[in-house]
């Protein structure tokens, strides 16, 4: 992942990685929350996918790993709070 050296902010990270990782397409990731993330089972819940049906995508370990340090240093509720505004900014 060579995106990972040129991220300094931890939440940029993790949302990068989820995206990368789990394969989820930018209007998923703006509605993920972090309710919608299975440690146990290493799973993703994607609400209201194409088709507005729900799928599972996996969650790689060490994605987790990095989504619970950023959870713990930055506190945040969803997954992809700032999202929005940081798509906006980006394209």
């Amino acid at each position: 992942m060579k995106y990972r050296n040129s991220v300094d902010n931890i939440e940029h990270n993790a949302i990068l990685m989820i995206a990368y990782s789990s394969g989820l397409k930018v209007s998923e990731l703006v509605k993920l929350k972090v309710e919608d993330i299975d440690n146990k089972w290493m799973l993703i819940c994607i609400k209201e996918s194409k088709e507005r049906k729900d799928r599972f995508t996996l969650l790689p370990k060490t994605v987790l790993v990095t989504v619970k340090e950023s959870l713990r240093n930055v506190g945040f509720k969803s997954c992809c709070l700032k999202v929005q505004e940081k798509v906006n900014t980006y394209q």
